[in-house]
C-alpha cells in the first residue's frame, strides 16, 4: 500500500492533467489480506510554519480503525530531495 504526494497546476485545472510528485508512505507485507488500506481522510495547509498534515485512515473493517497524521513540508522540491528522489 502507498500514500503519493499529487500535484495539479492551475493551468491543468479544466484538463485534469495530475502528475505524481513522490511517495509519502509505503506499506509491504499481508496488510492488504486483513486491512481496508490508507484512506487519505483530510488535510489542513500551515503556511506560516510550511507544513502539511494529512490524516490517514487506516484498518480493517470488523476490527479497530486507526487515524494516522503525516506531517511534511511544503517545499516539494526540498521534500523530494530529502527522499532522495531527485528535484
Amino acid at each position: 500500500m502507498q500514500l503519493w504526494l499529487w500535484r495539479l497546476a492551475p493551468e491543468d485545472w479544466e484538463t485534469g492533467q495530475w502528475g505524481r510528485e513522490c511517495c509519502l508512505l509505503a506499506c509491504r507485507g499481508t496488510f492488504y489480506t486483513s486491512a481496508d488500506g490508507f484512506h487519505p481522510a483530510a488535510a489542513v495547509i500551515d503556511q506560516q510554519r510550511g507544513l502539511q498534515h494529512i490524516f490517514i485512515y487506516s484498518g480493517h473493517p470488523n476490527r479497530p480503525a486507526c487515524i494516522f497524521r503525516l506531517t511534511r513540508s511544503l517545499d516539494t522540491p526540498a521534500l523530494r530531495r530529502a527522499l532522495h528522489l531527485g528535484s
